[in-house]
């Protein structure tokens, strides 16, 4: 236990991958700690994750021209954005936005940022998993993403 931090009683929100690392990392400081969540562990965003743990996947959710993209997502049945027409006026502001922060320098800067964030990720699984049972369950087996120019 680290002396600097008295022991206190926590509650994480969530049972997935961030909520459960977050908890193992309390306890080994010496909190007692409480997961709260609706669902079985893991069965939240990080089931969509598939449970890649995929550090260099760092471009940003806003990147550029792709909110010209959203009309055709609303009206497509199996499209990745829903949202109901009443609701449309209460979200403009925020779609508006989006296209600010979606510029090609913020995309960068953003990248960039969530690169360096991202940098000890293997490291730092490897340090919380070992010597529990997870340990043979982490497989580093790599990840290729590209992306062509002009598509």
């Amino acid at each position: 236990m680290n002396p600097r931090v008295s022991q206190s009683d926590i509650t994480i929100i969530g049972a997935g991958i961030v909520g459960v690392c977050c908890a193992l990392w309390l306890q080994r400081e010496g909190h007692n700690v409480t997961i709260v969540d609706r669902g079985e562990p893991g069965t939240g965003t990080s089931f969509g994750n598939t449970a890649m743990i995929t550090p260099g996947q760092v471009v940003p959710y806003a990147m550029p021209g792709l909110l010209k993209d959203v009309p055709r997502w609303l009206f497509t049945k199996d499209g990745p954005l829903k949202i109901r027409p009443s609701y449309l006026p209460i979200v403009a502001p925020w779609l508006w936005a989006w296209r600010k922060v979606g510029q090609v320098e913020n995309a960068i800067s953003v990248s960039r940022a969530l690169r360096a964030l991202h940098q000890k990720t293997f490291e730092l699984y490897n340090e919380l998993v070992h010597g529990t049972p997870a340990e043979d369950f982490l497989e580093k087996c790599g990840h290729l993403h590209l992306t062509i120019e002009g598509t």
